[in-house]
């Protein structure tokens, strides 16, 4: 049960990672009202270390679901079914 829920709520993580990653700043663009943007950057502009941020999140989040399944299948007595997607 614990590890279907850690899946839940990395599920649940890597998709506001993924929809934060809609709404990243674009350097050189003015930042939109009412959207969250980095508070460190410029008020005119996206911090460009903000998306490697993101990306990185993204990515770890992806990493460990990987494992949780991994341990998922292990525990239920199955060959690993979890596949990332890119």
């Amino acid at each position: 049960e614990n590890v279907k829920a850690g899946i839940i709520s990395h599920e649940q993580r890597l998709a506001t990672y993924r929809q934060n990653l809609q709404r990243l700043p674009v350097r050189g663009e003015p930042i939109k009202e009412g959207v969250r943007h980095n508070p460190y950057a410029s008020e005119s502009e996206g911090d460009p270390f903000l998306e490697l941020i993101v990306h990185f999140a993204v990515d770890m989040e992806k990493t460990y679901l990987r494992w949780l399944y991994e341990v998922l299948d292990k525990l239920e007595g199955r060959e690993s079914q979890y596949q990332t997607e890119e």
